[in-house]
């Protein structure tokens, strides 16, 4: 209901770690009861209670150092019996695969401590092979034909790990409060099952994901030639559907984060995105197609290759959002060629690290302060739909002045809009406001942003070598995560117990001097794959400095217990951008003099 109690009829079910596989006293699973729940008549409520997790593969990587990411042929999909996966049948299930010897799963995960973690009953967990490669699917929850569904994390702790859902022709579907994390496929994904070119014709609409953490998804067994699933696939995916609205989640170094349409034929239309906090994401926030899309105060801090992509047909109306960029390359908003129609955006009032890229003219993009300018492209469902008069007002907007600030704040699990306030009881709690710190003095460099979207001194950060900052993850430095204690090179006998890890490959992180100064980095490169320092691959640092690049010639840079380093100088008011050519970026310290 409107006030948030539930509705007559509906049915509860608690989900744990202990009574995953048997949660309605009758034996099935959450998955088993989910898939038999299809034209269900009552609503259905889903209440997840601390960590729920699925055991997934032992880690088998096919790419040899040097040529992470590179595409595959299927004759190098090898089991961990020495075996090629086999191209006579054209699907094989988890368990043909483990009967088969091809790999066995890993149930005691080091993320959960080395606790127990047996699959859930009922996933859909499959190989399969067309056309001379493989696809998988793995640690599938598939939800069809299901209305009047709300699946939400009870407290702040609520988590689903190691793998994800997918709707399939339901209908009014709610995901709400919960993490999730190490996901082998999509975290949540929806799908109707047909094209409309109206908005009548949608058979399938109504989704509301909200106030949701998606960390980084994590393959151990990637059989595709693309081998683009190390991270999992989409966190959050949707086709073929119509009012859909994602608010006041977290993505943090999420890699293919969100698809509106698999494919330039696929329609889709009316999305909102609004509140959300893209804490360092690599891409698709979203890749968007066909869609008519109204994005307002979100905030896409540190993103990689891009934030929006806009394909086929889509229009975005993007407003009060800020764009900041994790590469020197980064692009805040693209329009590609393609099929099916030309793409359009019309961007008010945001604030935009980057360049625009736009392959077509000035009528398709628009980037300014004035609301009633219209631009041209394809979209059917409402082009230029905010000059409706009919269109409704937003009434939790707020400037884009304030977007770095609040948002890190509100979004994400366990947060709270304080616009809501319910009949008969009192108005939400104001959420915290993180104030920027004033600079003192012998503060001489200062990160474009930190976890919670504030600047921040580099040497108040790095005191310890610790950091935290938009899109890294503050991790224990071990054999295990790909990275070592390490010792500096430089002999001054700093170490180095923990290190900063980017989220996906590469990554970069960007200062800016505010009086003269020499830096010290201290870096390695190195993978969350890598089981020990032997097979750590190489890659150099790089720096971006008034547009010159400099490369370090530490060819050698390993996991290997040692911290490299390199120290550059910058003028006031100059920027430094360090980035690393190959495997994750570890960050060991910064150092300013």
């Amino acid at each position: 209901n409107d006030d948030g109690t539930l509705k007559a009829g509906a049915k509860v079910i608690y989900v744990t770690e202990a009574n995953k596989n048997d949660v309605d006293g009758k034996g099935n699973s959450i998955a088993e009861y989910l898939t038999n729940a299809q034209n269900n008549t009552s609503p259905i409520v889903i209440r997840i209670i601390g960590t729920v997790g699925s055991a997934t593969w032992n880690e088998l990587e096919y790419n040899a150092p040097g040529h992470e990411g590179d595409d595959i042929t299927e004759d190098k999909v090898i089991g961990i019996n020495g075996k090629k996966l086999p191209t006579d049948s054209k699907m094989l299930t988890q368990a043909e695969l483990i009967k088969g010897g091809y790999n066995t799963l890993n149930e005691y995960p080091e993320k959960l401590g080395g606790a127990r973690c047996v699959a859930i009953d009922g996933l859909v967990s499959r190989a399969s092979y067309s056309s001379g490669e493989y696809d998988s699917l793995w640690n599938d929850c598939q939800i069809k034909n299901v209305s009047n569904i709300t699946i939400e994390g009870i407290g702040e702790d609520a988590e689903i790990f190691q793998w994800g859902f997918t709707f399939k022709s339901c209908n009014s579907v709610e995901v709400r409060n919960l993490r999730f994390y190490d996901y082998t496929e999509d975290a949540c994904s929806i799908e109707g099952s047909e094209n409309s070119t109206t908005l009548a014709g949608f058979r399938h609409k109504n989704f509301w994901i909200h106030h949701n953490t998606f960390d980084i998804g994590m393959n151990y067994w990637d059989v595709c030639a693309e081998q683009d699933k190390h991270d999992g696939d989409g966190a959050t995916d949707f086709k073929y559907l119509a009012y859909v609205t994602i608010s006041y989640n977290r993505y943090n170094g999420t890699h293919k984060t969100g698809l509106v349409g698999g494919g330039d034929s696929a329609h889709q239309a009316c999305f909102t995105f609004h509140h959300n906090y893209y804490n360092g994401c690599d891409q698709r926030m979203p890749l968007g197609r066909q869609a008519n899309m109204h994005t307002y105060n979100n905030y896409y801090s540190g993103s990689g290759l891009y934030s929006i992509s806009l394909r086929a047909g889509a229009y975005a109306f993007i407003e009060n959002c800020v764009f900041t960029s994790g590469k020197s390359s980064t692009v805040p908003v693209e329009l590609r060629t393609g099929s099916n129609g030309t793409p359009s955006c019309k961007i008010i009032n945001c604030e935009i690290e980057g360049k625009i890229t736009n392959p077509y003219g000035s009528d398709q993009v628009y980037v300014g302060d004035d609301r009633t300018v219209t631009v041209q492209g394809d979209n059917l469902y409402g082009q230029n739909f905010e000059l409706d008069p009919d269109f409704y007002t937003v009434t939790d907007m707020l400037p884009a002045s304030e977007v770095k600030t609040v948002i890190p704040g509100v979004a994400g699990v366990m947060k709270r809009n304080s616009n809501i306030k319910i009949e008969g009881g009192s108005e939400e709690e104001e959420p915290p406001v993180i104030v920027p710190p004033e600079p003192s003095d012998g503060q001489s460099v200062s990160f474009t942003s930190d976890d919670e979207g504030k600047a921040v001194a580099v040497d108040e950060i790095f005191a310890d070598g610790d950091l935290f900052t938009a899109g890294w993850n503050k991790t224990k430095a071990a054999v295990t995560k790909g990275i070592s204690a390490a010792v500096a090179d430089d002999g001054s006998e700093k170490s180095f117990g923990y290190a900063l890890l980017s989220n996906g490959t590469g990554g970069g992180v960007t200062v800016t001097a505010k009086s003269a100064v020499t830096l010290t980095v201290y870096y390695g490169a190195s993978d969350s794959k890598f089981t020990t320092a032997d097979q750590a691959k190489s890659g150099n640092l790089s720096w971006t400095v008034d547009g010159v690049t400099q490369t370090s010639d530490k060819t050698e840079n390993k996991s290997n217990k040692v911290a490299y380093s390199e120290v550059i100088t910058l003028e006031a008011g100059q920027t430094a951008v360090f980035e690393i050519s190959a495997n994750r970026f570890v960050l060991y310290g910064l150092y300013a003099e």
